[in-house]
């Protein structure tokens, strides 16, 4: 299920982690899960903000034991890859979710937890790519954030990922042809590590 993957420019979240450290906080098990805006977890904002901010399919690479999530975020329309070895690591996840969305032009990798991108900034990186970018990536304050747009030659790289590293190693060995997108969005470097991440985040409980 979930929006056609074809020919277009697909928004990958990683969503498979168990988020140790959040649950070593007190914040419980799976922090994607976590209550965010409403009645929607902090992944399904995300995808939510993929979809609408460019109008990009979802895929989102997700820990099987998150049954009632998955089936919510495939009835939000994103499709949702179950990630058997996701405890193996983020490139396991990553790899499977770009496998799951081969004819795609390009991947946009995203984070679950990082819930406060704006909207511009994830179109300019999907505008990138669209244009012919084979790799490029938000800066904020001379920071690489996130999303990394990944160009269709990267495909089998990106399936061949195993491990923790994630795509690390790819973007290591092409960085000469990284382009750089300077976005006044501090949102490009935040993330939800430990439960005092979510205060003061509007709507977030």
């Amino acid at each position: 299920m979930g929006r056609n993957l074809s020919g277009s420019v697909a928004a990958v979240v990683l969503a498979a982690g168990r988020g140790r450290r959040f649950a070593a906080s007190g914040g419980g098990p799976f922090k994607q899960a976590r209550r965010f805006r409403g009645d929607r977890t902090i992944v399904e904002h995300v995808c939510a903000l993929y979809a609408d901010a460019a109008g990009l399919p979802v895929v989102c690479a997700l820990h099987p034991e998150l049954e009632t999530l998955a089936g919510r975020l495939i009835e939000a329309g994103h499709r949702v890859v179950p990630v058997a070895d996701a405890d193996a690591g983020m490139g396991h996840s990553l790899a499977a979710a770009v496998a799951a969305a081969p004819s795609a032009s390009g991947w946009l990798i995203a984070l679950a937890d990082m819930p406060r991108i704006q909207p511009g900034t994830i179109r300019a990186v999907a505008d990138a790519l669209l244009a012919g970018a084979a790799l490029c990536a938000p800066y904020h304050e001379g920071r690489r954030g996130h999303p990394v747009g990944f160009g269709k030659e990267f495909g089998p790289a990106l399936r061949a990922l195993a491990g923790d590293e994630g795509a690390r190693s790819i973007l290591e060995a092409n960085r000469a042809r990284l382009q750089r997108i300077d976005v006044d969005d501090p949102g490009v470097i935040y993330d939800i590590n430990v439960p005092g991440d979510l205060l003061g985040l509007a709507g977030s409980r």
